[in-house]
């Protein structure tokens, strides 16, 4: 993944600072959120705390989790094949990010995935839901 340059860094901070919550700022720029986190630490900027109480997030992350097992097994068995070697994680496949996520086109093939930015990924979720399809 690139280094920011010292303009995007300082638009980065712009963009906090003018309300962006980090994990928009992430996928604009192409960075992971930690980094994001991380940047806006150095730069003396105080961080927003989260609208949800992390007690909360992980009720509905666990809640999210209880009502899509399917969706969850293609999650774990992506990161059991990425961590033994038997799925290399790839660029993007639109744009060539570095910084790309698995999506599945269909949860009961766990291993056949499409390599996607966050804003990529995002896009394909959108042109799913536009085809009148559930989405993944």
């Amino acid at each position: 993944m690139p280094r920011l340059t010292k303009q995007r860094h300082i638009e980065m901070m712009d963009d906090y600072k003018n309300g962006m919550p980090l994990r928009q700022i992430a996928d604009k720029y192409g960075v992971h959120i930690t980094a994001a986190s991380k940047a806006a630490s150095r730069a003396g900027t105080t961080l927003r705390q989260s609208s949800q109480p992390l007690a909360l997030h992980r009720a509905s992350k666990r809640k999210c989790q209880t009502d899509n097992p399917e969706k969850r097994k293609a999650h774990k068995a992506v990161e059991y094949a990425i961590a033994t070697g038997a799925l290399t994680k790839s660029p993007c496949e639109r744009c060539g990010s570095e910084n790309s996520h698995a999506h599945h086109e269909d949860y009961n093939k766990p291993l056949d995935v499409m390599w996607l930015c966050p804003t990529d990924h995002k896009k394909r979720h959108r042109e799913i839901k536009e085809a009148g399809f559930p989405t993944a």
